[in-house]
């Protein structure tokens, strides 16, 4: 993170908060876990706490975990978690374009659902808007159920920043922040004509 941000001095970045969740908090926790069961495809278990996503999203989370004012919000893995075909390969096998024995296991994915992080970071706004204890709450998200919280901070006189990350944001977020910045460096699969 930059030393100023938004062009604030050190000082007045103090009296900030940022609520922050990772890009992708609905899809995956702490780390990817292994799937109860072996890949339906080919019966092989995959390890996915060593997959690079898994790896990279731990290192960040103990990095961010270091920082001053900064609460990292975490949910908890859901229970029911699927296999699933990935969209391109389950739109051509309902076109029938595909047969089932054409999938392979990059085909497939393991989905995991991450509950409850939502509601932390909704009552983390509320609260620091009602206690009036920040100015600006920088928000790192990219979905809009924020959109409550955001709209309820700004009701309250806080100003309200959302760092997608370079990801897309739904016209319902959008139109309730503040401001819209992303401030870490742009990864080369993001969009061009993202935030």
């Amino acid at each position: 993170m930059p030393s100023k941000l938004y062009g604030e001095s050190a000082e007045a970045k103090k009296r900030h908060s940022r609520v922050v969740t990772p890009a992708g908090a609905g899809r995956h926790a702490r780390a990817l876990r292994k799937p109860d069961g072996p890949c339906p495809l080919t019966g092989k278990l995959i390890d996915y706490s060593k997959h690079p996503e898994a790896q990279f999203r731990r290192n960040l989370h103990r990095e961010l975990v270091k920082l001053r004012k900064l609460p990292l919000r975490l949910g908890r893995l859901a229970s029911a978690s699927n296999w699933i075909i990935k969209q391109e390969k389950l739109k051509s096998l309902l076109a029938r374009q595909i047969s089932v024995d054409a999938l392979r296991e990059e085909d497939v994915a393991y989905e995991i659902r991450q509950k409850g992080v939502d509601l932390r970071i909704g009552i983390d706004i509320a609260s620091l808007a009602f206690k009036r204890q920040r100015k600006r709450i920088i928000l790192i998200a990219g979905d809009s159920d924020f959109v409550p919280a955001a709209k309820l901070a700004r009701r309250e006189g806080i100003d309200f920043i959302l760092d997608p990350m370079w990801g897309s944001l739904p016209e319902d977020l959008n139109e309730h922040v503040d401001g819209v910045r992303s401030t870490c460096p742009r990864s080369a699969s993001a969009p061009a004509s993202s935030a």
